[in-house]
């Protein structure tokens, strides 16, 4: 009971620990008092599948893919993994550490007991024990070690959701590009066949007489021009789809063999409403980078209590508490040497997560 009390009171003391870390004052923006936006008191947020509400499901299919193959996105991921198992370690330093201690040992008598006694028996010594070790955080150096930890695990969340919006943008404005140029394209074909038309009916009329050749001249120039456009515009598609499959995480063999599936006609495509905007600040605010930028300045102020904390000095405690047996008879004594043949085990037994944050 008095160990659980004592116990109760170092914790309590550990959590109520001052900080010198500096105080973190975030702005307030200022608005204007003639700021008149209708969409200043917006509180919706753009969803997170915005890509969703194009009604596209060839968009939604490489959006998936995209997010699926990108390294840059898995590297991301497995950094939040590795912050978190950092914060999780740092976090279990506030709280006391049990470890469990054992050893082994066979020891047998010397030739010179052996002789003299006329005998002596070989003992065994076992020994268990526990070590309950704990920090007192009276300057807040762990408190402020594990604020650290959760901001910077903050800024890798933030710096993932920079990357994935980055690729859903890319392949978004990739896929419309590919429809644009296929609309174009479509343009442009029709453009020529109407042109051929035109150019043979003028020739026609030309050998007819019912108008100059410069009619017919100029008819074919009109289509000369159409056609020269329609390999730019399928050099710029070819481009484009090969971009995209880029970021779809497609290998060579597979951009060239493979084709990236887009919908019958733009036309249909659903335009979602407008955008919710809000104040310019809270636009910021919602920002992954901004976002981040500001998770390690919280960081960077918490680790100068660390800094400071550490020139300071530190009060720790430690209990052992253990059993011993020991067997073989009495306790032989002689300056001759002896022989033992043991070993010894050393692990956690109650450690709040830190063998896991490794």
């Amino acid at each position: 009971m008095i160990v659980k009390v004592l116990l109760a009171t170092v914790i309590a003391l550990s959590l109520g620990g001052c900080s010198l870390a500096p105080t973190v004052e975030k702005p307030e923006p200022s608005v204007p008092e003639n700021w008149s936006s209708a969409r200043l008191s917006a509180d919706e947020k753009l969803p997170l599948d915005w890509w969703r509400g194009f009604g596209d499901p060839a968009l939604v299919t490489l959006v998936e893919e995209a997010l699926g193959a990108n390294s840059d996105l898995q590297l991301a991921a497995a950094r939040v993994a590795e912050a978190r198992a950092r914060l999780t370690g740092q976090q279990a330093e506030q709280y006391p550490l049990l470890e469990v201690e054992g050893s082994a040992v066979r020891q047998g008598p010397s030739d010179e007991v052996v002789n003299s006694a006329g005998g002596g028996q070989p003992f065994n010594d076992i020994q268990v024990g526990g070590v309950l070790s704990y920090e007192l955080d009276l300057w807040g150096r762990l408190a402020n070690a594990s604020e650290a930890a959760r901001a910077r695990l903050l800024a890798s969340a933030a710096n993932r959701e920079a990357v994935r919006l980055a690729v859903i943008g890319e392949v978004a404005n990739g896929y419309f590009n590919l429809r644009a140029l296929d609309r174009q394209i479509d343009i442009t074909e029709r453009t020529v066949s109407s042109r051929r038309e035109s150019v043979a009916l003028q020739r026609a009329r030309s050998e007819g007489g019912e108008v100059s050749e410069l009619v017919l001249r100029q008819a074919e120039a009109e289509l000369a021009a159409a056609e020269s456009e329609l390999p730019r515009l399928r050099q710029q598609h070819a481009l484009q789809r090969n971009a995209l499959a880029v970021l779809l995480g497609r290998d060579p063999q597979q951009i060239v063999r493979s084709d990236i599936s887009v919908a019958d006609t733009i036309g249909e495509m659903n335009v979602p409403g407008s955008v919710p905007a809000g104040r310019p600040a809270d636009l910021m605010v919602r920002r992954p980078d901004i976002a981040a930028a500001e998770q390690e300045l919280i960081a960077a102020n918490a680790e100068i209590g660390v800094a400071r904390a550490a020139f300071l000095p530190r009060i720790s405690f430690e209990g052992l508490l253990g059993l011993r047996s020991a067997s073989g008879g009495d306790l032989f004594q002689g300056s001759a040497s002896t022989w033992q043949l043991g070993g010894s085990l050393v692990g956690p037994l109650l450690d709040f997560g830190r063998s896991e944050a490794l």
